[in-house]
């Protein structure tokens, strides 16, 4: 009986041990929470590499936000990123949910998808924007899609001016890697955006500043919702 006790006990040590050595070579555990985001995506918006108090306030909602100068140009691009509590083809379906965009996207007062062709989509939107910006109109071309990058699968939404509008040009993405377990998701808001006019460039920035943040957070918000967007897998 000793024996079979004995016996019983080891293949019991052996199994946890196992099942140990298992998490520790498992990609995107929960003490590893970037090990599932590709190594060149590792960085804070300003592009140097995640410390670990920015990883603290990653974990904890906060969203990373920076304005980031442009070649030749007084308007600049901005960078956020923060982690999204929901799976990648999950938050792929909230950023292409083109049709409810007036319903969680800041400053989008209208939308009409001109056209959707499986990955691709032409849309128009309508904006009011605040600081004396005024309303704008612009349409875009939209490619939603998966690559790899430095071996990893992520998800990519990226779009350009196709120059029908009243501003004078805008461009970006998202880019959107598993984090942690794979069931959340570490997301990057790139934009650039020059409404035109007689704005001064201050302003414009100003508006930059305040508005990548704003959508990050809004995202975040609708994958919790119960309207939010089926999982799409590109």
């Amino acid at each position: 009986m000793r024996t079979a006790l004995a016996a019983s006990l080891v293949t019991t040590l052996v199994i946890a041990a196992s099942a140990a050595l298992a998490a520790d070579i498992t990609p995107g555990k929960a003490d590893d929470p970037i090990a599932g985001v590709p190594s060149s995506w590792r960085v804070d918006p300003s592009g140097t590499p995640l410390t670990d108090a920015e990883l603290k306030k990653l974990a904890g909602g906060d969203v990373l936000s920076a304005l980031i100068e442009v070649p030749d140009n007084p308007v600049k691009k901005g960078v956020a990123i923060g982690v999204v509590n929901a799976a990648p083809a999950k938050v792929l379906a909230t950023c292409a949910d083109f049709e409810h965009f007036p319903d969680f996207m800041p400053y989008v007062a209208k939308i009409v998808v001109d056209k959707r062709d499986g990955r691709t989509a032409q849309v128009s939107y309508w904006l009011e924007f605040p600081l004396g910006i005024g309303n704008r109109n612009y349409q875009l071309d939209l490619v939603n899609d998966h690559k790899d990058v430095d071996g990893k699968k992520v998800y990519t939404s990226e779009w350009k001016y196709t120059g029908k509008g009243n501003i004078k040009d805008t461009s970006g993405s998202w880019d959107i890697a598993p984090y942690g377990d794979g069931t959340k998701s570490l997301v990057r808001y790139t934009v650039f955006t020059d409404p035109g006019g007689s704005i001064p460039n201050w302003a414009k920035n100003m508006a930059a500043g305040t508005a990548m943040t704003k959508v990050v957070k809004r995202v975040q918000e609708r994958v919790l919702s119960k309207d939010a967007a089926a999982p799409v897998d590109y």
